[in-house]
């Protein structure tokens, strides 16, 4: 099938307006405006907390809402309740989960184009990151059964059977191996349609065994003493501003005269500062290495070589985990007919903050099927 030029315009505009920020911080000043009055360095940190308004967008806040789960607040995202009016077998929702540190914001852009799409999407914030409340276990297992826990409740307060819904389950660098157990641990309860794997970290991560005394005597020591590790944070790296570690090596683009992406820096950096380290700490405590062999004998054991999709994307200029990382996730996850791996071109670790129309591109294409 030929595309027309009108086809391919909607398609250009369609992603130009799930990326554009004109008019969607609450403060109501312009993207331009907001800008133009921060100034990097020491004093940023001061100046992007006094305004949090400047950083909470129409679109996530118009989606934003919280769900108890283990008398904890796990704030989410979802559009079920406008446009999920039906339990046809052909229902497709996307679920986001982030990495380490991160947040459902990271995947605003992406979010916009499921929703412009009238696709169906759910986001989540882990317990301890973006707003969701702290919890006292955060091995990875625990958590894996807290995103499921989530998922269940949002479906039952929107009074969605999930035997009638296709999932896809969207993982970024964390994320990944969050989805991969969450696949393992519960590939029987729902029909998974798709595994998509943004900037997956390394396939073993030998510091993080817990047999490695090492790593794991200085993660209890700052788990014990998380003040140091925040004092660390806040006197040698945030006080940098965008020049701080959690923005120079998540972002590879910088260009001055790309006011959004000068926005989405600032946006990442106010959601920086409000990382607490004993968060962060808690998750590499109970960080479990993926077991392949059996995620390779669970895709054979329920025949789905051919009808699931595995689909890897990375950024050719990820500081944090290099193509050369990327590359091997790629060939040690198992054999299936429909298994790919895209690269971003100048891209980084947050894929959909310093790319935005470039990953719009691809999941327009690869996922909403809009070819």
């Amino acid at each position: 099938m030929i595309e027309s030029s009108e086809d391919n315009l909607q398609k250009l505009d369609i992603i130009q307006y799930a990326c554009s920020l004109d008019g969607q911080p609450i403060s109501g000043k312009s993207v331009h405006d907001i800008v133009e009055s921060y100034t990097d360095g020491p004093q940023l940190a001061r100046q992007v907390s006094a305004s949090v308004n400047d950083f909470r967008t129409r679109f996530i806040m118009e989606h934003e809402s919280f769900v108890t789960i283990r008398n904890i607040q796990i704030r989410v995202n979802h559009n079920l309740s406008r446009i999920f009016d039906t339990d046809d077998e052909d229902t497709e929702i996307d679920f986001f989960i982030h990495g380490l540190g991160g947040n459902l914001e990271q995947f605003e852009p992406i979010l916009r184009l499921d929703d412009l799409c009238n696709r169906y999407f759910i986001a989540i914030d882990l317990p301890g990151f973006g707003k969701s409340e702290e919890y006292v276990d955060y091995s990875m297992g625990t958590i894996v059964d807290v995103v499921h826990e989530t998922l269940i409740k949002i479906l039952q307060d929107s009074n969605k059977k999930k035997s009638n819904i296709k999932f896809n389950v969207i993982g970024h660098s964390m994320g990944c191996y969050i989805s991969l157990h969450y696949f393992q641990k519960y590939i029987a309860d729902f029909h998974l349609r798709s595994l998509i794997l943004l900037s997956p970290p390394k396939v073993y991560i030998p510091q993080l065994r817990k047999g490695y005394s090492v790593t794991q005597l200085g993660l209890y020591a700052l788990s014990v003493f998380p003040s140091a590790f925040d004092y660390y944070r806040t006197r040698f790296d945030q006080s940098r501003g965008l020049k701080s570690s959690g923005i120079r090596d998540f972002f590879h683009n910088n260009s001055h005269d790309n006011i959004d992406l000068q926005y989405r820096k600032l946006w990442q950096y106010q959601n920086n500062i409000q990382i607490k380290s004993k968060s962060i700490v808690g998750y590499l405590r109970g960080w479990e290495q993926i077991d392949w062999g059996n995620l390779d004998d669970l895709i054979k054991s329920q025949s789905l070589n051919s009808s699931i999709k595995l689909l890897i994307i990375g950024g050719n200029q990820d500081a944090i985990t290099p193509i050369s990382d990327i590359q091997m996730f790629f060939d040690t996850l198992p054999i299936v007919n429909d298994k790919r791996l895209e690269i971003i071109e100048s891209c980084s670790h947050n894929i959909c903050f310093d790319c935005p129309e470039k990953i719009c591109k691809i999941f327009l294409k690869d996922v909403l099927k809009q070819v």
